[in-house]
C-alpha cells in the first residue's frame, strides 16, 4: 500500500493573514516583536542560548518575585509545568489535599492519581473562593504532604482571594504548595518568597503576553533541596528539574 501525499492548501487558507481578535482567555495577542523573535530558529547550543535562559532567570525571578534561581522555561504547555510540579513533590504514598474550583483545580488530581500519591479534593461553596480557615479544618483533620491550588480558576472566573493566608496555614502545618497562577500571574499580585510558596506555574499564553505552548515553573530553594534529595524513582526524564539545572 502506497499513501499518497495530500491536497496542497495555502496556508492564507487555514490561518489568518492579518491580526486576529482574541476574546478568549488565551491565548492572547502578543507584541510584534515576540512574534518576531518566534519566527527565528537560533541553535540551542552556543552563546546566544546562554543569554537566553539566563534571562529567563533573571526576569523570572522578577515577575515570580523570588530570590530563588530555580527557575525553568518549558517547551511544553502550563499543563507540561503543573505536571513538573507534582510529579517532582509528589509519588506513591505521598498525599495531597486539592482545593478543586474547577477543571484546572482539578488537573492537579489527575496529576498526582497519575504518580500514585494519595488525593483528597476538598469542593467550595457553591462558587465561592477557598478561605483559609476551609484549609485549616482540612489539615487538622487529616495528614497531607502537598496542598494545591490556583490562583484563579480560569473555568468559573473564581479568585482564590485568600491565598496568602492559606499558603500560611499550610506552612504552619508543615505542607509544601503548588500554585497555578496560569491566568494571573503578571496581571494580579503575587509574591512567591513573602508568601511562602513553594511551587508556582505559569503559561506564556495569558498575562505574559507570549506565545502560546510555552510555560515556566518556579522552585523556591526549600522545595528544590528536598527534590534533590528524594530517593523515589522520578517518572519523568524531560520534567525532571534536577537535570534541568545541571
Amino acid at each position: 500500500m502506497k499513501i499518497q501525499p495530500p491536497k496542497n492548501i495555502p496556508l492564507h487558507d487555514i490561518i489568518p493573514v492579518g491580526p486576529t481578535l482574541l476574546m478568549g482567555a488565551g491565548p492572547v495577542p502578543i507584541p510584534k516583536e515576540v512574534a518576531m523573535a518566534n519566527s527565528i530558529v537560533i541553535s540551542h547550543l552556543g552563546e546566544s542560548m546562554k543569554q537566553i535562559v539566563g534571562r529567563i532567570q533573571t526576569m523570572g525571578q522578577y515577575v515570580f518575585q523570588t530570590e530563588s534561581k530555580k527557575i525553568f522555561g518549558i517547551a511544553g504547555p502550563s499543563s507540561a509545568a503543573m505536571e513538573m510540579a507534582v510529579t517532582s513533590l509528589l509519588w506513591p504514598g505521598r498525599k495531597v489535599l486539592v482545593l478543586n474550583l474547577g477543571l484546572f483545580s482539578a488537573r492537579f488530581a489527575e496529576l498526582a492519581s497519575g504518580v500514585g500519591a494519595e488525593v483528597t479534593e476538598l469542593l467550595p461553596e457553591g462558587h465561592e473562593p477557598f478561605r483559609a480557615h476551609h484549609v485549616k479544618a482540612a489539615l487538622e483533620k487529616n495528614h497531607y504532604d502537598v496542598l494545591t491550588l490556583v490562583q484563579g480558576e480560569t473555568s468559573c472566573g473564581v479568585k482564590n482571594i485568600e491565598l496568602e493566608e492559606i499558603i500560611k496555614v499550610a506552612k504552619s502545618f508543615g505542607v509544601r504548595t503548588i500554585v497555578d497562577a496560569v491566568c494571573t500571574l503578571s496581571t494580579m499580585p503575587l509574591q512567591m518568597d513573602d508568601w511562602g510558596i513553594d511551587v508556582v506555574v505559569v503559561g506564556g499564553q495569558k498575562g505574559l503576553s507570549a506565545i502560546p505552548g510555552v510555560s515556566m515553573i518556579a522552585f523556591s530553594e526549600s522545595a528544590f533541596e528536598f527534590i534533590a534529595k528524594r530517593e523515589a524513582r522520578m517518572p519523568h526524564w524531560c520534567l525532571d528539574p534536577r537535570r534541568a539545572y545541571r
